[in-house]
């Protein structure tokens, strides 16, 4: 009975004379605010009280009181202290009594806010900088606000047209939060305020890259809040860039510069996603693409490392859902973006592998199809030195990035030698071969793979300074420990010798399958086999050795001999060209 006469008696001042209002106004407010007090950790009692407080501030906009009310301010700063916790609860929303009391929760907010904007945005706006963490109940205040923000949003927009900068200023607090409620309900209102083209005010790209970052979230099945997060911070990406056309000139070029940031390694395929769409967007109404003045923002990446860096990812194709072919569709819309004689080639391309992820997935022969393309990338390229230049710095830049997967690691080396055969700067080769090595972990096998092919595809043009290398290598490897004033026996080898022997192995191998046969018979003997012999009679030594370290080398030793061989043959079947191999005898006898 007590709370279906607080309700009539919201009801009843819709139809209050004006007069008799103003005198009770306070009274019935104070009623109110004292009666939700009470209920507040009542949930079923709330519904009454919040509709007859609703009443009671409907009225007041409606009838414009606010000016006629003496202390206005301080009686509506007790009903937002009183309604502002009840509005940090999600509501059930298949239960009609609940999403009926959030509502009337918004409403009240709303009317006060329309009778007193700048006080009523003002409570709301501070609650952002509570400093909530994950585990503190502060964040409720900061959940609370960001719920009837959105709503104020929505439907106030030209009301607020004055409040628009410091709305957005007091939002930008919160991309740092790290309480999973908190970044729903921002996620939430970002949408409501893309929609009221608030993005394009100055902090606008900062909302941008809180959603990227909740794109980059690694969520396992298990963790359903981060994968709700994540979900949802891609599908309002989305939203914004195909529904809300106004937001193109933050997404583009923005979304650029962070497609090259490790960090954000797992919303690539979602920036790819969004970057496509709005490309596509402006073909399809006979616009031309926006036009990227690489060179002068100092913020974008160079487009050569964009290149780079989406075919590496490019062999993650399902790190994420879609995210090869979503990298496969902004490839083909952006080609000539990139560069002028890249356009024909990735439009002619990358749908034939974008389809090829769709239909048949991944494996070697998507790995070999994206290579083959990139060797076509760098053939086409190869009189443009500083963009060259700039594809083998960028892979060599990102090589660290990649430290937990070995397989991206890999293919970087690989896609460095095939950049490396291209250049004609001799001494920046020199250097970037150097640095190749230095980079290999000579403990890991797919390093070992991916430096050993980098190296045999540059030596296609560059066979000396690949040789040269090696031998540089194979020296390095034979040094031994400085004997120590009472130390007696061998000399023991420095910490990788083997794994460095083990690596040069590897590389002349996969050389004499890639370099043309003219080339490498004429080379073999002097650069190859004199150290091969040698490294392969120290590895039958050690025969009996339980260092695995020797089981790696004979085995790489094993492999490399095949495809000498192999290429050994080839060569010797040539018409134009008879080679003989004069060290065959000991090599059998080595095997």
């Amino acid at each position: 009975i007590k709370l279906a006469v607080a309700e009539s008696i919201g009801l009843l001042t819709e139809v209050m004379s004006r007069k008799k209002l103003v005198l009770k106004f306070a009274e019935i407010l104070t009623y109110f605010i004292g009666a939700l007090k009470s209920a507040s950790n009542q949930p079923t009692n709330q519904p009454p009280l919040t509709r007859g407080i609703a009443s009671v501030l409907k009225v007041m906009h409606r009838e414009q009181l606010a000016s006629e009310i003496d202390d206005i301010e301080k009686y509506l700063q007790f009903a937002m202290d009183a309604l502002h916790p009840l509005a940090a609860v999600n509501p059930n929303y298949d239960d009609p009594k609940q999403t009926k009391n959030h509502n009337h929760i918004l409403m009240a907010f709303e009317y006060m806010a329309r009778s007193q904007r700048a006080q009523t945005l003002g409570y709301l706006l501070s609650k952002f900088t509570s400093g909530a963490s994950a585990k503190s109940s502060a964040y409720k205040e900061q959940l609370a606000s960001l719920l009837i923000v959105r709503h104020l949003v929505n439907a106030m927009d030209e009301e607020l047209t004055t409040f628009k900068e410091q709305i957005m200023s007091a939002c930008l607090q919160l991309t740092d939060v790290a309480h999973y409620e908190v970044r729903k309900a921002f996620i939430q209102c970002i949408m409501a305020m893309a929609d009221q083209n608030y993005l394009s005010l100055q902090g606008g790209q900062n909302m941008i890259l809180f959603l990227v970052k909740m794109c980059a979230l690694r969520a396992s099945d298990e963790d359903g809040d981060a994968r709700q997060i994540k979900n949802g911070a891609d599908h309002i990406l989305h939203v914004i860039a195909s529904k809300v056309e106004s937001s193109h000139s933050v997404l583009w070029p923005y979304l650029f510069e962070l497609l090259v940031v490790h960090k954000y390694q797992y919303a690539v395929g979602t920036m790819a996603r969004v970057l496509s769409l709005i490309a596509r967007h402006k073909k399809n109404n006979d616009a031309e693409l926006p036009r990227i003045v690489w060179h002068k923002d100092v913020n974008l990446p160079h487009p050569a490392e964009t290149v780079v860096k989406l075919f590496v990812l490019l062999h993650r194709p399902y790190l994420t859902r879609n995210y090869g072919e979503f990298i496969c569709a902004l490839l083909y819309n952006i080609g000539g973006l990139l560069h002028s004689s890249l356009g024909a080639l990735f439009t002619e391309n990358f749908k034939v592998i974008g389809k090829f992820i769709k239909d048949e997935g991944s494996g070697k022969k998507l790995q070999s199809m994206v290579l083959k393309l990139f060797r076509t990338v760098c053939d086409t390229l190869q009189h443009e030195d500083a963009f060259i230049t700039e594809m083998g710095e960028a892979l060599l830049r990102h090589f660290k990035s990649y430290h937990k997967d070995k397989f991206l690691q890999k293919v970087a080396l690989t896609y460095v030698g095939q950049v490396l055969a291209t250049s004609n700067k001799k001494n920046w080769i020199s250097q970037q071969l150097q640095l190749m090595i230095e980079l290999t972990d000579v403990q890991c096998l797919a390093h070992h793979d991916g430096c050993a092919t980098g190296l045999a595809l540059c030596s296609v043009t560059h066979l000396d300074t690949v040789l040269l290398r090696t031998t540089e290598l194979v020296v390095e490897s034979n040094k031994t420990e400085k004997k120590k004033l009472f130390s007696f026996g061998k000399k023991k080898e420095l910490p990788g010798a083997k794994e460095k022997k083990c690596l040069c192995v590897r590389a002349w191998g996969r050389i004499a399958q890639k370099c043309p046969s003219r080339s490498i018979t004429s080379r073999m003997d002097a650069h190859i086999f004199v150290h091969l012999l040698k490294i392969m009679e120290s590895a039958a030594e050690q025969s009996t050795s339980s260092d695995d370290s020797y089981d790696m080398l004979r085995d790489a030793v094993i492999d490399a001999v095949g495809m000498i061989s192999s290429a050994m043959n080839v060569a010797q079947h040539d018409s134009s060209h008879h080679y003989r191999v004069k060290k065959k005898d000991a090599l059998i006898e080595g095997m």
